[in-house]
């Protein structure tokens, strides 16, 4: 990089030439074009004060945080789809828990129905 913006043209809006080079240096540091509008929004006040250094290592900074918070909200999202895919393998278990009550429910009804009708006063069916 080492280049700093270049000077504003005679009748260009202030500061978007400055803008529009932070943009192309940041699309070159790989942020994304969404937040490169935003970020050379902001880095335009405050840049035409620093030395080339200092601009190569502001811009860097700007690109490792948007790297940091892309790597951040990529974690988060699969951290998210995990979650429902453990809700939907939980729900699937519930339900089979479910079914396994109501036959248990239905053996025992069938069990006491067959002791009631033996007049088995053991307590043991065979």
């Amino acid at each position: 990089m080492g280049a700093r913006p270049r000077d504003p043209r005679p009748g260009d809006t202030p500061g978007q030439p400055r803008r529009n080079r932070i943009r192309e240096d940041l699309a070159r540091l790989g942020v994304a074009d969404e937040v490169s509008a935003e970020l050379s929004r902001r880095l335009a006040a405050f840049t035409p004060r620093l030395s080339p250094e200092a601009y190569d290592a502001a811009l860097a900074g700007a690109a490792l945080a948007h790297g940091m918070h892309r790597d951040v909200e990529h974690r988060r999202r699969r951290n998210v789809r995990d979650v429902h895919d453990i809700q939907r393998m939980l729900a699937g278990f519930a339900d089979e828990l479910r079914k396994v009550d109501e036959a248990l429910r239905i053996l025992s009804t069938y069990v006491t129905r067959m002791r009631s009708r033996s007049g088995s006063r053991s307590g043991t069916l065979h």
